[in-house]
């Protein structure tokens, strides 16, 4: 029930592997595997699929074919799959465009939609340079949504200069 229980089970397993091992090695494998299989299927509760499934369909996907793929291959080459999908997922998240940019007469609204890390720095800096200096810019984004710090370093830069040609760039 508390941590200590952990390091005392760890501290478990090695003095019997140590100092038993020709007992553990009559243990039948089979058992081993149910003490596994029961032991994966209480660590990976139902209840896990449905908050995965709360934290958006590219999660549950992820550690849906990581725990397939433990299950169909062995533990290291599994967690390398769920490895290698986060990985692709985060790389096609990238692509896309965290920015949305509405005009409603002098005004150009720019809203970051989605988080933004660092590998969208230049994307804002193209946008907000292509809006013409006559417009007030207004910079907002969602308290869910991350803005990286370079991101926001940018931000700052672009409203010192901006303030200084007489333009205006409100940041929220």
């Amino acid at each position: 029930k508390s941590k200590m229980s952990a390091v005392f089970h760890g501290g478990w397993i090695i003095a019997c592997v140590l100092l038993i091992p020709g007992l553990l090695n009559l243990i039948p494998l089979a058992t081993l595997a149910c003490v596994l299989l029961l032991t994966g299927y209480k660590l990976t509760k139902p209840s896990f699929f449905f908050d995965m499934k709360k934290r958006g369909w590219d999660q549950l996907i992820v550690f849906s074919l990581t725990i397939s793929g433990i299950l169909a291959t062995d533990l290291l080459k599994g967690i390398f799959i769920g490895l290698f999908l986060a990985i692709l997922l985060e790389v096609r998240a990238l692509s896309l465009n965290p920015i949305e940019v509405k005009e409603e007469g002098n005004k150009t609204f720019v809203k970051f939609i989605k988080n933004v890390s660092f590998f969208h720095k230049v994307r804002v800096g193209e946008t907000l340079g292509q809006i013409p200096m006559e417009k007030e810019i207004r910079v907002s984004w969602e308290s869910h949504v991350k803005v990286h710090i370079d991101v926001q370093e940018l931000l700052a830069e672009f409203r010192a200069n901006r303030k200084q040609q007489g333009g205006e760039v409100f940041i929220n």
